[in-house]
């Protein structure tokens, strides 16, 4: 029996560097950007923004992990697996 696979194919418009994510990095970039949001609002209870909150973990699956450019071109491929 053969499944499909969906996944996210990426092209760098800038530096022409491919890369692929899936479900799994969708899920993981969500809760990444959800802890960051929790962390922005915990600061803004006070008046003055501390720099521990600041911090930020790694996000966005539309920025190039190479050269960190924006311009990224996405197709959605599905694999074929057995």
């Amino acid at each position: 029996m053969t499944r499909k696979i969906q996944e996210t194919k990426c092209t760098c418009n800038g530096c022409g560097k491919i890369w692929y994510y899936g479900k799994t990095e969708v899920l993981e970039d969500l809760a990444a950007k959800t802890r960051n949001l929790g962390k922005t609002v915990s600061a803004c209870s006070c008046c003055c923004w501390p720099m521990s909150y600041m911090s930020r973990e790694k996000t966005g699956l539309d920025v190039c992990p190479n050269c960190g450019s924006k311009a990224v071109s996405k197709d959605q491929i599905t694999h074929d697996v057995d």
